[in-house]
């Protein structure tokens, strides 16, 4: 699984870099320039002196994390994310112990800041660390925030409240008013996007009556999609004609004109309130999650290896 919060540091050596050097956008150089150096008239530098730049056009980010755990407190490693599941950094600030920090700089736009204590120096989140997000509403999922150009978002405040460890999905799921039927209910997590193809479910679960609560076996940290179906012919797989369900089927997400659109879940810690609706597909066939060895109705475009399927059950759906 491709794991979040994992914090991608610049070498610290330093590099030698001359005028047609390329300098990366949005990156903050440093440039030591020594007492042998003389100005115009011939007069030496004083002392040396450390001149600081940023490239394009950038903001910042600054707050204060806290941390009420007991010491020994150490290296906190905080990161700005493109987006929610905190797959996608595009800044990263590190210190010795939970404090008030900026972030210098952040490219402009939306984005989602988290955090962690590395307490065994290894450079990305293990279990038993510390660790939070800026969530100031208090739904256990990060909240977005807007940088603007020259201008620093103060006030990114949040407290290093959860611990990586194993942690479940739950939620409910129910039927729409043309879903009269009352099957066994499959619901697949995994840990890619299902509509990205090569996605192999890494839990499994099922619900005899079709409907009501369900609740993943334990997983780990990380970023979730989520799916249901409902298997009315009793054959233990999604079955589709011209690349549409014909049997119920849900997401976490929505369904838009373009197909599915699933929407990530950052896991760290139990997750309630996934809730999906069972529906019935018509009109023009969306596009279709690709999923590897499926089995039954099927529709080959072009290739043989080109299996398309809205959300077919690989081999083992049945636990």
């Amino acid at each position: 699984m491709y794991c979040p919060w994992v914090f991608f540091l610049r070498a610290s050596a330093a590099e030698k870099r001359t005028p047609a050097s390329h300098l990366e956008n949005c990156a903050r150089y440093s440039a030591a320039v020594d007492s042998a150096a003389i100005d115009d008239a011939g007069n030496p530098l004083g002392s040396p002196h450390i001149w600081s730049f940023v490239t394009g056009s950038t903001g910042a980010i600054s707050g204060t994390i806290t941390y009420t755990g007991m010491p020994p407190y150490t290296w906190v490693m905080i990161g700005v994310f493109r987006d929610p599941c905190l797959t996608d950094q595009i800044a990263f600030w590190g210190m010795e112990t939970p404090d008030s920090y900026t972030i210098d700089p952040v490219p402009p736009g939306t984005c989602y800041v988290g955090a962690f204590m590395d307490l065994n120096h290894s450079e990305r989140p293990d279990f038993g660390e510390p660790a939070g997000i800026y969530d100031p509403n208090g739904d256990g999922k990060p909240d977005p925030i807007t940088v603007s150009v020259g201008r620093t978002r103060s006030g990114v405040d949040f407290e290093l409240k959860y611990q990586f460890q194993l942690s479940t999905i739950s939620g409910t799921i129910s039927k729409s008013p043309d879903v009269t039927q009352s099957d066994t209910t499959y619901v697949a997590f995994f840990t890619s996007d299902p509509t990205q193809g090569g996605a192999d479910p890494v839990d499994i679960r099922m619900l005899p009556s079709g409907t009501g609560t369900y609740g993943s076996s334990p997983l780990e940290y990380g970023c979730y999609y989520v799916m249901c179906y409902m298997d009315t012919n009793h054959n233990h797989e999604l079955d589709v004609v011209d690349d549409v369900p014909i049997e119920p089927v849900g997401l976490y997400g929505q369904v838009v004109q373009g197909g599915p659109v699933f929407t990530p879940i950052l896991l760290i810690t139990d997750t309630v309130g996934i809730n999906m609706t069972l529906i019935y597909f018509t009109g023009s066939p969306p596009p279709t999650p690709v999923f590897p060895h499926p089995r039954g109705v099927s529709v080959y475009r072009g290739h043989a290896d080109k299996i398309v399927s809205w959300g077919r059950a690989p081999h083992g759906i049945v636990r």
